[in-house]
């Protein structure tokens, strides 16, 4: 079964404008809205871009975060003003280059992080049989096993 299939049995949708497929963007919107103590609502969207990112997508009051694997990184020069050598660490995001590993990853992150959790966002009967009934190949998108 392929991810966009898994995506579509648990109701999430593709709502990519015609300006951002052109720039390679694809954008999927969650059935379940999120909920916010003040009682704000916002839908659940994310985009998946060309450039490699995988992102949460929010309506503007908080910034877009990805949503990526993190790999640690260091960058070391030599300072010539203070005669000594710097090393600076930090967390990159692990891009993907190809669309269809994106939408995979997308897949499997919605799998982990809102399917699984099913207390907090429920999924209609349907896609729970779907889900069930292809047990075996979400293991491996999942999991790699």
């Amino acid at each position: 079964m392929k991810s966009e299939e898994i995506l579509k049995a648990i109701g999430v949708v593709e709502v990519t404008t015609r300006r951002q497929k052109a720039k390679g963007t694809r954008m999927f919107l969650y059935p379940q809205k999120k909920m916010y103590n003040s009682g704000h609502t916002e839908d659940i969207r994310f985009a998946v871009y060309k450039s490699g990112y995988v992102r949460r997508v929010t309506n503007g009051h908080a910034a877009n975060y990805y949503i990526n694997l993190r790999f640690k990184s260091k960058e070391a020069w030599y300072d010539g003003l203070r005669n000594e050598h710097k090393i600076k660490k930090e967390e990159k995001p692990l891009l993907i280059p190809y669309e269809r590993n994106r939408i995979d990853y997308l897949c499997s992150y919605i799998l982990r992080n809102y399917v699984s959790k099913q207390s907090k966002y429920l999924i209609d009967e349907s896609a729970r049989s779907c889900i069930a009934n292809n047990r075996l190949q979400l293991n491996k998108l999942l999991y790699g096993n």
